[in-house]
């Protein structure tokens, strides 16, 4: 089984590689698709995957900013926060597996740009490393509650609601599911308050005033530009 995988011959010139390729080999002889799959990813038979998703996450960024129409501080461009920042997104956008949370990262970095004293660099990079915690469902769950449609939502036919009603009506999602999304929100500081009490129709349309100022942070950085 030893035999089966590749070890690059650059590894045999260090110690260290060495001992990584006899691992391999040693792991590869017990389990053997474990062995490939490790000697793959070590051998950066892997990186090809991650660069596309790089590539990707870059082609949205440019679509971004052709959509965008502004102009692009340059000094900004040429420091050292945007490049750490930049070089931190795309490093998130190479791992994850989401085609949605890539589109998410091009768009914190295209905001940005387009408004780079919003936030100062430690505040971007908090935001930026609560949106790598985010699944689909947590940011389809922040939609919903920055869709505060209010009054004239066409749902004034009720009496009373919930906000957990709302945000299940508006999400699709169950309401079981929508309540351990928001705890979740909650637990990364991103949302307070309750879903569960009945309130008037129209309060419960009000749900904006559910995000903590990260959470407004945040979902100021994922905006569409016409939004």
């Amino acid at each position: 089984m030893a035999g089966e995988i590749e070890i690059p011959e650059s590894w045999l010139d260090t110690d260290g590689g060495q001992t990584l390729a006899d691992s391999i080999s040693a792991l590869t002889s017990v389990l053997g698709p474990v062995g490939g799959v490790v000697s793959a990813v070590a051998s950066g038979a892997l990186v090809d995957r991650k660069l596309r998703r790089v590539a990707e996450t870059v082609d949205r960024m440019r679509w971004e900013l052709g959509e965008m129409r502004v102009e692009i501080d340059e000094g900004y461009i040429g420091s050292e926060d945007f490049e750490d920042l930049l070089e931190e997104t795309l490093s998130k956008a190479a791992r994850t597996r989401s085609e949605t949370k890539r589109q998410m990262f091009a768009r914190f970095i295209t905001n940005d740009l387009r408004q780079p004293s919003r936030q100062p660099y430690e505040a971007k990079r908090r935001i930026l490393r609560r949106l790598d915690e985010l699944q689909e469902d947590h940011l389809r769950l922040l939609a919903a509650i920055v869709s505060d449609e209010g009054p004239g939502s066409g749902q004034e036919s009720l009496i009373a609601g919930s906000r957990g009603g709302t945000l299940s009506r508006r999400t699709g999602l169950p309401l079981e599911r929508v309540n351990e999304l928001f705890q979740a929100l909650q637990e990364e500081n991103l949302a307070t308050g309750g879903l569960g009490g009945m309130m008037t129709a129209s309060g419960a349309e009000t749900t904006k005033v559910l995000l903590t100022d990260l959470g407004r942070q945040l979902v100021d950085y994922l905006r569409a530009e016409e939004e």
